[in-house]
């Protein structure tokens, strides 16, 4: 099941969402939410990982006021149904990442 995909240290998968990305496409990311939100941190990760990896900290995170998402690129994660590495510039990511602000009502954010 789900839980036997999760890394070690984290309860729970998060709540996956969907947004439009900047060219309309739909992507997917994690929520991982604090009761009461002290600070909103946008997880963006690396070359060869997803967001997953992340929501051990995440969760650490929510228990101290931090709403974190974790924004899965285009190929990875939960978006890997678009081809491996679908982003084909920097442009896109960045693109991507004001339309995923604007989904959320563009709050004051940390970007990691």
């Amino acid at each position: 099941m789900i839980d036997a995909l999760l890394p070690p240290g984290a309860d729970h998968p998060g709540r996956i969402e969907n947004f439009e990305g900047a060219d309309g496409l739909t992507l997917r990311y994690r929520a991982v939410e604090a009761d009461a939100p002290r600070h909103h941190l946008l997880y963006c990760h690396g070359i060869e990982s997803h967001g997953t990896w992340f929501l051990p900290a995440a969760e650490r995170l929510a228990q101290r006021g931090i709403t974190t998402w974790l924004l899965d690129r285009r190929g990875s994660g939960l978006n890997r149904s678009h081809a491996p590495g679908d982003a084909r510039t920097e442009g896109v990511l960045l693109r991507d990442i004001g339309a995923f602000r604007r989904h959320v009502g563009d709050p004051s954010l940390h970007l990691v």
